[in-house]
């Protein structure tokens, strides 16, 4: 083990992959049908066959002082690598929203979503003299907004439907899903609507943490765990709201696989 750092390594992560059914037999399967095999074709360059394995095995196995790599080595090479056999205790989970990977993902997703919203119905265009009102009223910052000019010699500007709630409502009225396309986004590409999913989920036993004790300490019993759950899940999207409505015609539409 101490001379194959890379094969530790593999079967580290192999063991972490399986976790959830992992054995001893198992990881003794993997050692057999992927490990063996691949220090075989590295030492001698050749693939391992049926007719030749079992003595290559052997060759290759010798150099470390082993005759065969059973159930029991294969268990004490788990124990060694920090591996342990044990009862079942309970734990707690630990989020990983604001790992360092995760973190930096983020970063890439809003950027590249703000990207993809210059394609989206999310924007209105109103005359400079309309803008310069409401930023009077300071519904919206100054000099905010994207400033430009039609072929008519017309001043406008264009901001994105979230930046006022006066936005919003009349977009709603007016519009189809909620916004106009940017005088910006490139023709020759398609309009985008994109669609967030969250869920829920329900316990069959979901009880508060405290309860009512009487004056002689008796309480009810409650069960051990939440129960059985229900998931409900849905998608939702700016353009379309969320729990759209379908008529039959629509349906028709919709072909389901």
């Amino acid at each position: 083990m101490q001379q194959n750092q890379d094969v530790i390594v593999a079967i580290k992560q192999y063991l972490r992959e399986h976790l959830h059914e992992l054995s001893v037999e198992l990881l003794c399967e993997y050692i057999h049908e992927t490990v063996l095999p691949k220090m075989i074709r590295e030492s001698t360059g050749a693939v391992p066959t049926n007719e030749v394995y079992v003595n290559d095995v052997k060759v290759l196995l010798g150099k470390y002082g082993l005759k065969t790599v059973g159930v029991s080595t294969v268990c004490q090479w788990m124990k060694c690598i920090g591996f342990k056999y044990a009862v079942r205790k309970k734990v707690y989970y630990v989020d990983g929203q604001e790992k360092p990977g995760t973190v930096e993902y983020r970063k890439h997703f809003v950027s590249q979503y703000l990207t993809y919203e210059r394609r989206a119905y999310r924007w209105i265009q109103i005359d400079a003299k309309e803008s310069a009102a409401i930023e009077n009223k300071g519904l919206v910052p100054r000099d905010s907004g994207y400033r430009y000019t039609t072929e008519n010699g017309e001043e406008m500007v264009e901001y994105h439907v979230d930046s006022c709630t006066e936005f919003q409502e009349r977009m709603n009225s007016e519009t189809k899903f909620s916004g106009n396309l940017s005088v910006r986004m490139n023709k020759e590409q398609k309009p985008l609507i994109m669609f967030g999913h969250d869920e829920a989920i329900f316990k069959q036993y979901l009880l508060a943490k405290k309860s009512w004790y009487g004056p002689d300490g008796i309480f009810i019993l409650v069960p051990k765990d939440d129960g059985q759950g229900v998931m409900i899940s849905a998608f939702q999207s700016i353009e379309l709201g969320f729990e759209v409505k379908l008529n039959q015609e629509q349906l028709d539409e919709i072909k389901f696989y």
